[in-house]
């Protein structure tokens, strides 16, 4: 399997960030002094991007250029760039004091933040590469127009961290190498991430039935045998496992369960117990020290326990052993459960650390005699990292949570777009008119049964969007899961997005190359983890596979650089002539593909004229095969595109020929007498006397003053 290329497409956030003043900084201050200043000043930045996942790109001047989503995407890159930057202006102003106490400076910064698409390259395995693209000339200007000490964030920024932030509109921006205005927005603060169990509650529940009716079997079993037991849901990002779980501790609740809810950062946390800490916020009220009194006593053994967890619910560490820390925390839960029956709401737990895993473990293996309910929420990647977890227990359970079907899903969207129209708190802006059913057809397609994904859709239809687009929030969802594949595991998706459709073990082998490894395992593998999915055996009985959504397979192609789609093309069309010559338009539609992409990265490419004739003779002859089988209006099209590629090639005739033959099939007679151009005086048409013959006469044109 070849390596991962050192160049690719991604969508990144890109942040720029000037020192005000630094000219009149240098007058004033010894060189050797300014050096020292400024080293402290760039390790001053390199610490606040670094530490919420940023790369330095480079130094320029007193500028720093960082990129978020290199080396690895994370769905929250345009989050981190802006906690980042905030995180940068509370740094410099302190920093700033320093240096006006000490040299009679003063020291300030301006920043600028753009997310969108660049080109990579360079050792991004490393910790560093090269970007280019618009992106970051945008993030520059956005950065040169940005007052001093403040922050401008472009559009799309904007709309990725929107729900999350404070913005200020400011008036669009006049920059240079723009023709239209740039939209930007004043950052003013920016919250963490939202974990599920943080989110607003949505439209109400699609589906789910049978879900929440194990969720709460196993709750009636928990109160029942005053047990301990942990359940998993599982299920990809945006499926709705937040959803269900929040539907279910209501019911919980009303039941009569004391409920608490937390989740699991991406990063960030203050210990590797912080996400419990939250739990015992939650769980023992303003006064947890007196409420631990109560629960667990005010003397005895357990005065040691309550200490503990009172601090680790004040400071996110409970200053003793980890092995305490489990008991106390075991202790906590008996008694808790002896009140009330009590439900504990884990969700991210793909994001938590080993420790908190642990002490999960820990509390369902021995709580007894008392009714606790452990439900964690993950994405299937928490088996990647511990493929144990809870397994070997008799109180425990795993719950897939599959996407919508496409009853479901619709049902959603028509939810979604009443809400909307109602004046909801969901999509209030959504235009009053009611989506048309092939409107609702199409998001339903395009969301392929994600909850999360259906909402995302419905909100950019609602501001005027093509429901084929796709949003930037559910592009870095795909990206973020598709960024953590082993390199040989990328190139098989890539392998696969290329083909487009449906694919044999062989065709695999023929993108890949003859010192590739068998992909078999691989794409098992990639199957079980629902990025490829099966398709029906071929002819010959062969497994067949295909990508497991358009969306993924967007995603994957769109990160491709354009120069391996088309070399992947031309090596599939090449396999597919060998395997069978007379498959023209499958042929023609990769040569197609390749050729347009070669224009794109270089007009002047002798490989696109060459692989333009090739592809527009397959395609022609897909159509005049289209055309003696009776098929016009398939065969039209693809006359069409062929003739779009020919150009003034000597095979243009003979396709103009062709397509007037087929539109006068279809009963466009005056379309097919305009379609070919007069033959030059003397010019004897590609395709020799026949096609000559063909041509229709072309009318004299008038002598003058006729």
């Amino acid at each position: 399997m070849r390596e991962r290329t050192a160049q690719s497409r991604k969508t990144v956030t890109i942040v720029f960030c000037d020192m005000v003043g630094s000219t009149a900084l240098s007058e004033r201050l010894d060189a050797e002094a300014l050096r020292h200043l400024m080293l402290r000043y760039y390790a001053l930045l390199s610490d606040c991007l670094e530490r919420h996942g940023g790369t330095v790109e480079k130094y320029i001047g007193d500028a720093v250029m960082a990129v978020f989503g290199i080396p690895a995407l994370r769905e929250d890159d345009a989050l981190r760039a802006a906690r980042a930057a905030l995180d940068i202006l509370t740094a410099v102003e302190t920093f700033a004091e320093g240096a006006r106490g000490a040299h009679g400076v003063p020291v300030a910064v301006r920043i600028g933040i753009h997310t969108g698409e660049v080109v990579t390259s360079g050792a991004a395995d490393a910790g560093h590469a090269l970007v280019s693209g618009e992106v970051v000339n945008v993030a520059a200007r956005l950065e040169q127009h940005a007052p001093t000490g403040q922050i401008l964030i472009g559009a799309d920024t904007h709309r990725l961290i929107a729900q999350v932030a404070e913005t200020v509109p400011v008036p669009p921006l006049t920059v240079k190498g723009k023709r239209d205005p740039v939209p930007a927005w004043r950052l003013l603060a920016a919250g963490p991430l939202e974990h599920g169990a943080s989110r607003g509650p949505g439209v109400a529940l699609v589906d789910r039935h049978d879900e929440l009716a194990q969720l709460t079997l196993a709750f009636a079993r928990v109160r029942r045998d005053r047990a301990c037991h942990l359940v998993t849901l599982y299920g990809d990002p945006g499926v709705g496992k937040s959803r269900l779980a929040r539907d279910f501790a209501a019911v919980a609740g009303d039941d009569g369960a004391t409920v608490a809810r937390t989740g699991c950062p991406p990063y960030g946390s203050e210990g590797s117990l912080a996400p419990l800490a939250d739990l015992l916020r939650r769980l023992l009220g303003d006064a947890p020290a007196e409420r631990l009194a109560e629960l667990l006593g005010a003397a005895g053994p357990d005065t040691a326990a309550a200490t503990a967890l009172a601090r680790l619910a004040g400071t996110g560490r409970s200053g003793t052993s980890f092995d305490e820390t489990c008991w106390a925390l075991q202790r906590l839960c008996t008694a808790l459960g002896g009140e009330h029956p009590l439900v504990l709401v884990i969700d991210d737990l793909q994001w938590a650390h080993e420790d908190l895993l642990a002490a999960l473990d820990h509390i369902a293996d021995w709580v007894q005699d008392a009714p606790v309910l452990l439900l964690g929420l993950a994405r299937p990647e928490l088996l990647e990292q511990r493929p144990s977890w809870g397994s070997g227990k008799l109180n425990a359970t795993a719950l897939v949570v599959p996407p919508l079907g496409g009853d479901d899903c619709r049902e959603l969207v028509l939810r979604l777009s009443d809400r909307g129209r109602a004046g909801g708190d969901v999509l209030a802006h959504l235009a009053p008119p009611p989506l048309p059913g092939p409107a609702v057809d199409r998001l339903v397609s395009r969301s392929e049964g994600n909850p999360l994904f259906v909402e995302q859709i419905v909100e950019m239809v609602a501001e005027g969007a093509d429901p084929d687009d796709v949003p930037l929030s559910v592009r870095a969802i795909i990206a973020a899961r598709l960024d953590r594949l082993a390199p040989e595991e990328r190139a098989v998706l890539e392998h696969a997005a290329v083909i487009g459709g449906e694919f044999t073990a062989d065709d695999l082998a023929a993108l890949a190359g003859p010192d590739a490894r068998g992909a078999g395992p691989i794409v098992r593998d990639l199957a079980r983890r629902r990025l490829l999915e099966p398709a029906d055996p071929g002819p010959a009985g062969e497994p067949r596979w295909r990508p497991a959504g358009q969306l993924i397979r967007d995603e994957v192609y769109t990160g491709m650089s354009k120069l391996l789609r088309a070399q992947g093309h031309e090596r599939f069309a090449a396999h597919v002539e060998r395997r069978g010559p007379d498959d023209h338009h499958t042929i023609g539609t990769h040569l197609e593909h390749a050729s347009r992409l070669r224009a794109e990265l270089d007009p002047g490419d002798p490989e696109v004229a060459r692989t333009a004739e090739s592809a527009a003779a397959h395609l022609g002859r897909a159509g005049t095969e289209a055309l003696a089988h009776g098929d016009i209006n398939w065969a039209v099209g693809l006359l069409r595109r062929a003739l779009a590629l020919t150009g003034d090639l000597p095979a243009a005739l003979a396709v103009r020929t062709s397509l007037a033959e087929a539109r006068l099939a279809a009963g466009h007679a005056e379309e097919a007498v305009a379609a070919p151009p007069p033959l030059p005086v003397g010019a004897q048409p590609a395709g020799g006397g026949r096609t000559a013959a063909r041509v229709p006469p072309q009318p004299r044109p008038l002598e003058p003053g006729s």
